[in-house]
């Protein structure tokens, strides 16, 4: 499944730039609270998405919703301490004649 899925946005520069000790003067990185993961088109089949939800379920998240109360499937939130904690799957547009996946 890792070569599905690529980290993006705000969480990037962490992985890319050494932290800082706690001993230096420079400036941190200030972090971020959600994960933005880009997806290969694959993951959109049924079956990899299946898994890919139910390892996230086994690791207590579940999909958000909105102030409707409707599911939104493309993300999934956990509570985490004080912080609600959200992954969005950000899923490049389609060709206009391309079938709908299950996200």
């Amino acid at each position: 499944m890792r070569d599905d899925v690529v980290i993006v946005g705000g969480l990037v520069p962490s992985l890319l730039v050494p932290l800082a000790d706690a001993s230096s003067d420079k400036p941190k990185h200030i972090g971020t609270m959600d994960v933005d993961l880009g997806l290969a088109v694959a993951i959109l089949n049924e079956q990899r998405y299946q898994e890919l939800s139910e390892r996230l379920s086994a690791a207590g998240f579940q999909p958000d919703s909105n102030e409707a109360g409707r599911t939104i499937s493309q993300r999934w939130t956990i509570r985490a301490e004080r912080q609600l904690v959200s992954v969005d799957f950000l899923i490049p547009p389609t060709l206009p004649g391309d079938k709908g996946g299950m996200l």
